[in-house]
């Protein structure tokens, strides 16, 4: 009863691909690396604070709108 949101960056922090699973998925064959600002991009996104949907699917469906924001907001500090 929850789930999981898999991040896949690069060493700056900027996010590459998202997945959403159950909680129940393991994590034992995947690795963690510790980037903090690549992490804490949901939570800065009003909507995505709580998870209040039952379907992964649509749980998905609101972190993609925010995913793009959150590129084109760290390439923009870049500049």
């Amino acid at each position: 009863s929850g789930i999981k949101r898999h991040i896949a960056a690069d060493t700056q922090g900027l996010p590459h691909a998202i997945a959403v699973t159950t909680a129940e998925a393991t994590d034992c064959k995947g690795a963690l690396l510790a980037l903090q600002g690549s992490f804490a991009w949901p939570e800065k996104n009003r909507r995505l604070w709580k998870n209040c949907e039952r379907k992964r699917n649509a749980s998905l469906q609101l972190v993609h709108p925010a995913f793009p924001a959150v590129l084109l907001k760290k390439t923009l500090n870049r500049l």
